[in-house]
Protein backbone atom coordinates (compact mmCIF):
# COMPACT_ATOMS: atom_id res chain seq x y z
CA UNK A 1 0.00 0.00 0.00
CA UNK A 2 2.69 2.47 0.73
CA UNK A 3 4.34 2.06 -2.72
CA UNK A 4 1.00 2.56 -4.39
CA UNK A 5 0.72 6.51 -2.03
CA UNK A 6 3.86 6.56 -3.74
CA UNK A 7 3.27 6.19 -7.13
CA UNK A 8 0.09 8.11 -6.67
CA UNK A 9 2.14 10.84 -5.39
CA UNK A 10 4.32 10.97 -8.36
CA UNK A 11 2.01 10.80 -10.93
CA UNK A 12 1.94 14.28 -10.35
CA UNK A 13 4.93 15.25 -10.82
CA UNK A 14 5.71 17.11 -14.17
CA UNK A 15 8.83 14.80 -14.97
CA UNK A 16 6.70 12.11 -14.92
CA UNK A 17 4.05 13.51 -16.71
CA UNK A 18 6.93 14.20 -19.33
CA UNK A 19 8.28 10.67 -18.99
CA UNK A 20 5.42 8.58 -19.74
CA UNK A 21 2.19 10.24 -20.86
CA UNK A 22 0.63 7.08 -22.24
CA UNK A 23 0.92 5.86 -18.27
CA UNK A 24 -0.15 9.63 -16.85
CA UNK A 25 -3.27 9.37 -19.10
CA UNK A 26 -4.62 5.77 -18.28
CA UNK A 27 -3.49 6.57 -14.64
CA UNK A 28 -6.05 9.85 -14.97
CA UNK A 29 -8.70 7.49 -16.66
CA UNK A 30 -8.48 5.47 -13.75
CA UNK A 31 -8.73 7.64 -11.11
CA UNK A 32 -11.28 9.44 -12.79
CA UNK A 33 -13.42 6.32 -13.27
CA UNK A 34 -13.11 5.62 -9.37
CA UNK A 35 -14.01 8.68 -8.35
CA UNK A 36 -17.26 8.47 -10.27
CA UNK A 37 -17.95 4.77 -8.42
CA UNK A 38 -17.18 6.60 -5.11
CA UNK A 39 -19.21 9.74 -6.13
CA UNK A 40 -22.19 7.66 -7.44
CA UNK A 41 -21.83 5.04 -4.40
CA UNK A 42 -21.88 8.14 -1.79
CA UNK A 43 -24.60 9.67 -3.69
Amino acid sequence: EYTNVMESEDFFKPENLNNSPIKTLSNTIIISTLLIKIYFICK
